[in-house]
């Protein structure tokens, strides 16, 4: 059973507890012998912020005191902080219709400042509410709207965010490519900003469990768990992963690690009475069935008939119900309208009785000390400009600083690039030994971790194209080593089949990184021939890539299978088979990475595939290879349109 949990993150809160520190109560007592002001309302939200995480009753009339502060004083942007905070109060206990209310009334007093970030932040909580209650249309909706204006206001991590919230929604539409293309987002995001973002990992790694590429998926998870007991032990979110990677041991039959993970989730498990206990409860049933433990079995399972039983009696009949006849698409807004109108009449009504009293027994008054207010308000006026233009100066010299910062960071990553470009062999080489050849090279970023090799020496030449772990400047430094450990191979081992290159370069490789304090499990896909130039005999081995050939007077392709393992470290390592082929007379030969077929485009936004790809070079063999590369490299711009290259491409073709 696939079934996993996915953290659904932006601004959320994790869980309660009901002891309030003393020292957030002496907060909260020193804040309210202030004075009404900004400041005032802005300490009682960032003393809400605090404790969020601690004690939500207590929070909750922290975050009343500032609305009622705020909104009589027209403080716009404490308002604003105050109603998105009463949103996610509302949002953790379930009560959707109030949190999006909230989050409305957030989105207003942010308009009224031109606070665009504030509003795009309300935009991306409303989102992921619509998903909740699989109004999937108004949540993408929503994440589209937010997403736009980060992406406007160059706020790299909030798409980071966005982007695995649009891949959640995905991946619980089933739709898994989807979900994966914006998880690579978020992960490319992530890498860019220099964060690490456990929950990005580990959303990918459900994505590569749902994909059954489960040696992927434990690394990602392990990834998570790792970050999060380094840096947030104790947070509650991790139960989620340990569960995940309890579910992944099973399907890969390690019966005591799943056991180890499965127990780990159970120690932060307070509350049964939800719909990820019984996750965790049917995965232990089943585990202790499986290892023929009956008795802790059954007790499993009846806990799991007795949560689900109050869950679908209490959860779906006083709440689930009570959503599903709410949340039906124009209903929504409808209904959100009314309430509030009907809470604006409320107040206007009560402020009309309050007025009566207010003004029979203060008028006098008032007219006395209209005159203080006016100079008060100048005073405030003359004092919030020069905060702006404070903070105006403050925000050139930031910018200056990233400019350059950017123009430093940018240039090193150019010199980078010409010495990786000084590693790829000249074409012109190339084409010296094989006339009727192309090289299609399209690296993501500046630096690739795709390369193409080419070596010769009295009889042989050696050409490969390889697709090292990562892109960008992480996959350039493994490829710096793979490219090393290749050359070694030929010239320095004199190796020439190409089964023998790559066991002995996978020694090497895994060699360099055993030198390293850390375990890294960094290596490269790789499809490698070896061409004796006196017997015309062509030998192929492969890590993962295959051979693709294209006989003659053939509308097929004849594809020679690549070992099932990278060049690098693996559970499993085996020798790499080496193939002899054939070779005719107008016969041609291709080599690639997976970056031109994995690439998203198309008016559906959807994988290219191989499949794909095959028909594509099938449709070219009437062309000459130079004819080829260019339509290869038109077709792709083409597909993919206006959304981001997802990987490095290298393709090589040969015609002999």
């Amino acid at each position: 059973m696939k079934t996993l949990l996915v953290i659904l993150s932006f601004l959320s809160l994790s869980a309660f507890s009901t002891d309030v520190p003393e020292e957030f109560i002496f907060q909260l007592d020193s804040i309210q012998k202030l004075d009404a002001s900004a400041e005032k309302a802005q300490a009682l939200n960032d003393l809400a912020w605090k404790t969020k995480y601690i004690d939500i009753d207590f929070t909750a009339d922290i975050v009343e005191q500032s609305i009622e502060l705020s909104n009589a004083n027209k403080y716009f942007a404490e308002a604003g902080m105050a109603h998105k905070l009463a949103g996610i109060l509302s949002d953790e206990q379930g009560l959707y219709t109030e949190a999006i209310y909230q989050y409305q009334l957030a989105i207003k007093a942010y308009r009224a400042i031109d606070d665009e970030m504030g509003i795009a932040k309300c935009e991306g909580n409303m989102g992921m509410i619509y998903r909740n209650i699989n109004n999937f249309d108004q949540a993408f909706k929503y994440f589209k709207k937010s997403n736009k204006t980060f992406e406007e206001n160059d706020f790299p991590y909030g798409v980071m965010l966005i982007s695995m919230n649009i891949g959640i929604t995905y991946f619980e539409l089933n739709k898994i490519d989807s979900a994966y293309y914006h998880f690579k987002k978020a992960e490319y995001v992530m890498y860019n900003i220099g964060a690490s973002d456990a929950n990005v990992y580990g959303n990918l790694g459900n994505v590569y469990y749902k994909m059954d590429s489960l040696d992927l998926a434990e690394a990602y998870m392990l990834k998570t768990v790792d970050i999060f007991e380094q840096t947030q032990p104790g947070n509650y979110n991790i139960k989620v992963w340990y569960q995940n990677l309890g579910a992944l041991y099973k399907e890969k039959g390690d019966r005591e690690k799943a056991k180890v993970y499965y127990l780990k989730a159970l120690d932060y498990t307070e509350d049964y009475y939800n719909r990820e206990a019984t996750f965790l409860l049917l995965g232990l049933a089943d585990l202790n069935r499986i290892e023929n433990n009956y008795k802790i079995s059954t007790h499993y399972y009846r806990m799991l008939n007795t949560v689900k039983d109050s869950i679908y009696s209490v959860e779906n009949i006083s709440q689930m119900n009570e959503l599903a006849s709410k949340y039906e698409s124009e209903k929504q807004e409808l209904q959100i309208q009314a309430l509030d109108k009907e809470k604006k009449l409320e107040s206007a009504k009560r402020a009309a009785e309050e007025n009566k009293v207010f003004y029979f027994t203060l008028g006098s008054i008032l007219l006395g000390v209209l005159f203080l207010f006016v100079i008060y308000g100048l005073f405030v006026k003359s004092k919030d400009n020069k905060k702006i233009r404070s903070k105006n100066l403050l925000i050139e010299s930031q910018k200056e600083i990233l400019e350059l910062k950017n123009h430093e960071i940018t240039s090193s990553i150019e010199y980078a690039k010409r010495i990786q470009s000084a590693i790829l062999p000249p074409l012109k080489l190339v084409k010296s030994y094989f006339e009727n050849s192309f090289v299609l090279y399209k690296p993501k970023d500046i630096v690739a971790g795709d390369f193409y090799w080419f070596e010769t020496d009295d009889n042989h030449v050696v050409f490969a194209a390889a697709d090292c772990t990562g892109h960008g400047v992480p996959g350039a430094m493994v490829s710096v080593i793979c490219h090393n450990a290749l050359s070694r191979s030929f010239r320095e081992f004199k190796l020439t089949e190409p089964g023998e290159i790559l066991n002995k370069t996978r020694e090497l490789v895994i060699d360099q990184f055993d030198n390293s304090e850390e375990t890294v499990k960094d290596g490269m896909d790789i499809a490698l021939c070896s061409y004796n130039i006196k017997t015309r005999i062509l030998k192929y081995s492969g890590a993962n890539n295959p051979l693709w050939i294209v006989r003659k007077g053939t509308a097929e392709i004849e594809e020679i299978k690549a070992n099932k393992q990278p060049v690098g470290n693996f559970h499993k390592n085996q020798e790499f088979d080496s193939h002899e082929v054939i070779i005719g007379k107008g016969d041609t030969f291709y080599l690639f990475s997976d970056g031109y077929a994995d690439q998203f485009g198309g008016k559906d936004g959807k994988k290219f595939k191989s499949k794909s790809f095959k028909k594509l070079i099938l449709t070219m063999q009437n062309k000459k290879m130079g004819e080829q590369r260019e339509a290869m490299d038109e077709f792709f711009e083409n597909w993919k349109g206006e959304l981001e290259q997802l990987d490095d491409v290298c393709v090589i073709g040969v015609r002999f």
